[in-house]
């Protein structure tokens, strides 16, 4: 199973995938766009999860999600 986050098939969402564990959100999950992904790589800023907590760039919450970054294959 790859690792990343994946529209679900039946449009009722998306998922996340890491290393065996998955994360489910609803098709309103607010996906940072170019300005957020620039800030967290050249600014070198801390990074946030989907599920809504603030980590290192490389990062996992304290649930196991990955971060932004990571999920969307930046790093």
């Amino acid at each position: 199973m790859r690792n990343g986050l994946f529209r679900k098939r039946d449009g009722t969402g998306f998922t996340a995938r890491w290393n065996g564990s998955s994360w489910d959100f609803p098709p309103s999950l607010d996906i940072p766009g170019e300005d957020d992904i620039r800030a967290w790589i050249v600014g070198d800023e801390d990074c946030s999860t989907p599920t809504g907590y603030i980590v290192e760039p490389d990062g996992f919450g304290p649930d196991g999600c990955p971060s932004w970054l990571l999920l969307l294959s930046y790093l």
